[in-house]
């Protein structure tokens, strides 16, 4: 009875969730097919440029975090610890994600599919972390020779890393611009008063 119930409450949410479920599998498909082909296609610290000074695809592997940040746990945990950690912390991220994807499942069009990049980008860069050790980047933004804050070039990165970005971002926009505190029911504390007078 209790697989049966959840089966159907699971199905259930399939049918409501079909556009989230779709964004969030197919930014999960496009990371990991892109890694795939950058991976047999360029060497190991190679790069092709695909936008003269601007857009280049220059393959590395990334043992810190999205965007190559450490923030300093490779001192306390080691290499191993760290990719360990981020693991950890990526099945959490996941879980806390997924929770309120499905709470908020029939709401907001701009919340779900935020949330549903940002799982399906963790998921891909979460992939490659349990699968290699490491997260196969190779997204090289160039300042078209200039210089930025002391780099001529943007912190390389990937598709799912650009995904939880987007996410994140459409997160913040429905927070800011769409997001409206729900309305207490007036009719209640009118007919609650009025009981109390009654009294």
């Amino acid at each position: 009875d209790r697989l049966e119930k959840f089966l159907k409450a699971a199905w259930d949410y399939i049918k409501q969730a079909r556009i989230e479920l779709i964004v969030l599998f197919a930014a999960l498909a496009v990371d990991l097919i892109t890694k795939a082909l950058v991976a047999a296609n360029i060497p190991l610290g190679g790069s092709v440029a695909v936008i003269p000074n601007f857009l280049y695809f220059t393959y590395i592997h990334n043992y810190a975090a999205a965007f190559g940040s450490r923030f300093g746990l490779d001192k306390l945990f080691g290499e191993t610890g760290t990719t360990v950690f981020f693991i950890v912390l990526t099945f959490v991220a996941i879980g806390f994600f997924a929770y309120f994807m499905y709470r908020n499942r029939g709401k907001s069009l701009v919340y779900r599919l935020a949330f549903a990049l940002i799982i399906g980008g963790a998921i891909g860069n979460l992939v490659d972390r349990m699968a290699f050790g490491y997260v196969r980047d190779f997204v090289q933004i160039v300042y078209f020779g200039a210089t930025i804050f002391g780099s001529t070039s943007f912190a390389i990165f990937n598709i799912a890393d650009a995904a939880l970005c987007v996410g994140v971002a459409m997160f913040l926009v429905y927070y800011i611009f769409i997001y409206k505190e729900p309305k207490k029911d007036e009719s209640l504390l009118t007919d609650g008063g009025a009981a109390e007078n009654a009294t």
